[in-house]
């Protein structure tokens, strides 16, 4: 219970710095709201890949305990349903934070 609570939590805060990341970057297109935007350029794009990761690495522990707690009380289902889902999907994040690029702009000047 625990742990699976905690590791979540974990990816959640991660979460944070993805999206915070992607407002940086959409904002910086924006002309209008460029001009008050705190120029720290490499700041939240720093934030997003130490956040990211540490939030993976905690939620990787936190993964390892669901995992092994479950199997030594002999819930072998859950389990393997947690090493089977979770796995994945924590190296998916992991790779999404190690190759996230600037996506496009929605922004279109107006000539």
């Amino acid at each position: 219970g625990v742990p699976q609570a905690l590791g979540m939590f974990a990816f959640e805060y991660g979460s944070f710095f993805y999206n915070a990341w992607l407002i940086d970057e959409t904002v910086r297109d924006v002309p209008v709201l460029n001009e008050w935007w705190p120029q720290f350029r490499y700041l939240v794009p720093t934030a997003f890949r130490v956040g990211m990761t540490a939030s993976n690495i905690f939620g990787a522990w936190m993964l390892w305990v669901a995992i092994s707690s479950n199997y030594a009380q002999g819930h072998w289902g859950f389990a393997s349903f947690f090493a089977i889902s979770g796995l994945p999907l924590l190296l998916m994040r992991q790779k999404e934070c190690m190759t996230a690029k600037k996506p496009g702009s929605a922004y279109v000047k107006k000539d």
